[in-house]
């Protein structure tokens, strides 16, 4: 890190005159006191950070022994699964309940138990389906099934995780097969990496996804406690992690997320979320006092996580020292949408002679959820297996991505602890950081 000291022939008090040349020279201490000031706050941000507990959500369905699983789109709408009653639900980047979909459908007795969730940049929603080993691709005009349970190109076996690169392009955590599926944001099958094993590059039941702003794709490998990221043709690049609870290391890491300046957090069902760099370096842990099976990052750096409470589940935000807290959340009209079974997208698989290794998945227990919906759409009355693209409100297209690349950090971010340490620093010393505004 360079600091340039704005020292033309700047007089002190005592009318000695210091430039430049003096620096090496002379050092008062009140410089001292500003260097040491900003290495104590440097290292606090980045070595030892605090992570609080802000409020809960108002998650408003959360039983069975299946956890939902959570995601945050482009302009910071939040969506959760909820595999109980086969639903997904959407909040708004104001924390409000907007729109929920039906995934069952009544009429021909299809049940799904939605296992991964991710919305891209246009609005599509893609959900794994891992009772009926499929991909449901939610639009605002028609709704798509891919694949179908198998261990051919583009079918699944318990599909878990889901992510969406910048190119719109899909990758599926295809848990029972053990093995990552890449598939075009129109179907069609792509490519795969993966079977079972120990090395790198294999898994024993991959399970989240995420991808960074470079298109990386980190991939939890609960059975072998550890993440692996790989390029998104699948050449492997780095893992890390091993078995246990101390720092660095997974119990069954469940939960993997990617900030906008390329952080890496884990939730590994312990209390805790940890947090790496890009290359699997430990920097810290939040601690959410509750079992976190899932977690994704907000857009100004907030961890919203999926916590095991009883036998009930909750989500629950959290917030590091240096974030700005924002407003309570808030909940007004909700719309229901149901949605069709009959595929729009057929595959035909080809041969593969990747070996299957089923996983035994517990469908979630029979359980009563209590909704509150608007009187316009009726979820319990509507049987019919229709859908209603009127009611389904979409959100805004959010603000373009700022991001950390090489060193360079981009205008735009939430203010933080270097903001502060920056305008001190301008105020009372005058040096001017040239990576800090």
């Amino acid at each position: 890190m360079t600091i340039y000291y704005d020292l033309n022939n700047r007089s002190e008090g005592d009318g000695v005159t210091i430039t430049g040349r003096d620096l090496v020279g002379r050092v008062s201490i009140r410089g001292m006191l500003a260097t040491i000031l900003l290495l104590a706050l440097v290292a606090g941000v980045t070595g030892d950070e605090s992570c609080s507990f802000v409020k809960p959500w108002p998650y408003t369905a959360g039983s069975g022994t299946v956890p939902p699983d959570i995601s945050i789109d482009p302009s910071g709408a939040v969506y959760v699964t909820s595999p109980e009653d086969g639903r997904v639900f959407r909040y708004s980047p104001e924390r409000e309940l907007t729109t929920y979909w039906v995934l069952n459908d009544t009429e021909s007795g299809v049940s799904v138990v939605p296992a991964g969730i991710v919305a891209d940049a246009s609005h599509n929603v893609y959900v794994t389906d891992r009772k009926n080993s499929t991909v449901i691709k939610l639009s605002l005009f028609k709704t798509e099934l891919w694949g179908r349970e198998g261990s051919g190109n583009g079918e699944f076996d318990h599909p878990a995780g889901i992510a969406v690169d910048s190119s719109g392009t899909v990758y599926v955590a295809d848990a029972g097969n053990n093995r990552v599926q890449k598939i075009h944001s129109g179907g069609k099958y792509l490519l795969q990496w993966g079977s079972y094993g120990t090395a790198r590059g294999v898994f024993n039941a991959p399970g989240s996804i995420a991808i960074d702003a470079r298109d990386h794709v980190y991939v939890t490998d609960a059975g072998n406690s550890r993440i692996q990221k790989f390029t998104s043709d699948g050449t492997a690049l780095a893992e890390w992690g091993s078995k246990g609870t101390g720092a660095g290391q997974f119990l069954t890491p469940s939960g993997v997320a990617v900030d906008k300046w390329g952080n890496v957090y884990v939730a590994d069902q312990t209390a805790r979320v940890q947090k790496f760099s890009p290359t699997g370096e430990y920097f810290s842990t939040c601690n959410t006092s509750k079992t976190a099976y899932d977690v994704a990052i907000g857009p100004s750096g907030e961890l919203f996580v999926i916590m095991q409470s009883g036998s009930s589940w909750e989500i629950g935000e959290f917030r590091y020292s240096s974030f700005v807290v924002q407003e309570t959340p808030v909940q007004r009209s909700t719309f229901a949408v149901l949605v069709p079974r009959t595929p729009s997208v057929s595959m035909t698989p080809g041969a593969s002679d990747t070996p299957r290794q089923r996983i035994s998945v517990q469908s979630p227990e029979p359980g009563k959820t209590v909704l509150t919906i608007s009187p316009e759409v009726s979820a319990e009355n509507n049987t019919s297996a229709t859908q209603i693209p009127a009611t389904l409100e979409m959100p805004e297209t959010g603000t373009a991505d700022n991001r950390r690349e090489e060193g360079t950090l981009v205008a735009g971010r939430e203010p933080g602890a270097f903001d502060r340490i920056s305008r001190f620093l301008r105020s009372v010393f005058e040096m001017r950081i040239p990576f800090l505004p």
